[in-house]
């Protein structure tokens, strides 16, 4: 299956990509993890540029910000390499999302 990050994943039996066996509970459950505190970093940068009128501050944040979405990108694109069912569940969801936009 070619996703939307641009790689195949080749499952097994056990819906398990079968080069990446290791992706167990603990790792799948870490980068839930470690998606939701880069969100969080996001939404709290966002909250700082906009309490301050510091121009070269707000400057840093928004700098820092972006990279943070950056690495959510990251994460989700492991995510879905290691299971392949969220990316089915997220891509489903873009879907319906697309067909309310468009009514």
């Amino acid at each position: 299956m070619h996703n939307l990050f641009g790689y195949t994943t080749k499952t097994t039996e056990s819906n398990t990509p079968d080069n990446d066996k290791n992706a167990d509970y603990l790792t799948l459950d870490n980068l839930r993890q470690d998606i939701m505190g880069e969100l969080a970093a996001i939404n709290q940068y966002t909250e700082h540029i906009n309490m301050t009128n510091n121009p070269t501050l707000k400057a840093t944040w928004e700098d820092i910000r972006a990279e943070e979405q950056v690495h959510v990108g990251q994460l989700m694109n492991m995510l879905f390499y290691l299971d392949p069912q969220s990316y089915e569940n997220f891509n489903k969801g873009v879907m319906e999302s697309n067909k309310l936009k468009s009514n």
